[in-house]
């Protein structure tokens, strides 16, 4: 039997490719999903090679119903197989101030929630006909209990993937363990206000942002930890959620 293979999806930058190269460093091959970043999925399959792993790339557009469908199976079909599934992908853009954006909301929807849902289920059946049991780490947000400001829709859909991460957990057991990584804001987020981030930087015990490597560490946990671990959320967020 070859190597184990995660699809990790948004895998082209930041916290996804972070992931990646640290799933890789643990003896992963990688099923690298992008979706526009094309060279930076191209530029994260060489750092990979470069640790003796194997990085193939899958695009697919994640709001998409029916590139979402195939994409475990494409994944599959070409690397041999898949055992771990992470659930990085994300819509992430500030709501319409004092209005309701339905594009918004059905976008952030369909890639945040449904797409998650979609790979899972498409996981759960894949390693049942091979007879083998598999991980599934979501990646929410604390945002899911403590809802950004300016962010409702984002807020929302990362509440609905932790209750997701929970009822998959038990049924999909035991076949499958599923469990979520919860960040606070991780270092480089796009279009945040610096002054916000100084703001909330002081409300953080640990007195800084996240960094990738601590969201890929606590991936990395779910991924190779004991087996009698499932439906778990792991906060990474310096204190942030108890402050």
């Amino acid at each position: 039997m070859g190597a184990c293979v995660a699809l990790v999806t948004g895998a082209g930058s930041r916290v996804g490719r972070c992931i990646s190269l640290r799933l890789a460093r643990a003896g992963f091959d990688v099923g690298v999903h992008f979706h526009q970043s094309t060279e930076p999925a191209e530029t994260l399959a060489r750092e990979v090679a470069v640790l003796d792993r194997r990085a193939d790339l899958f695009s697919a557009d994640l709001s998409e119903l029916r590139e979402v469908e195939g994409l475990v199976e494409v994944v599959a079909g070409s690397m041999g197989r898949v055992d771990v599934l992470v659930n990085n992908a994300a819509v992430f853009e500030p709501d319409v101030p004092t209005e309701v954006d339905p594009d918004l909301w059905d976008r952030t929807m369909r890639v945040n929630v449904r797409s998650p849902a979609i790979l899972s289920d498409a996981l759960f059946r894949h390693v049942r006909a091979r007879g083998e049991g598999g991980r599934i780490v979501n990646i929410c947000d604390i945002a899911a209990e403590r809802p950004w400001r300016g962010y409702q829709a984002y807020s929302a859909s990362k509440a609905a993937l932790l209750a997701l991460t929970r009822a998959t957990a038990r049924t999909m057991a035991p076949h499958v363990q599923v469990n979520a990584v919860s960040p606070g804001i991780v270092e480089g987020t796009a279009g945040l206000d610096p002054d916000r981030i100084g703001r909330v930087v002081d409300r953080i015990p640990l007195g800084r942002l996240a960094r990738p490597s601590d969201v890929a560490e606590a991936v990395l946990f779910f991924v190779i930890a004991s087996e009698y671990i499932t439906g778990q959320v792991l906060c990474v967020d310096g204190g942030r959620s108890i402050a």
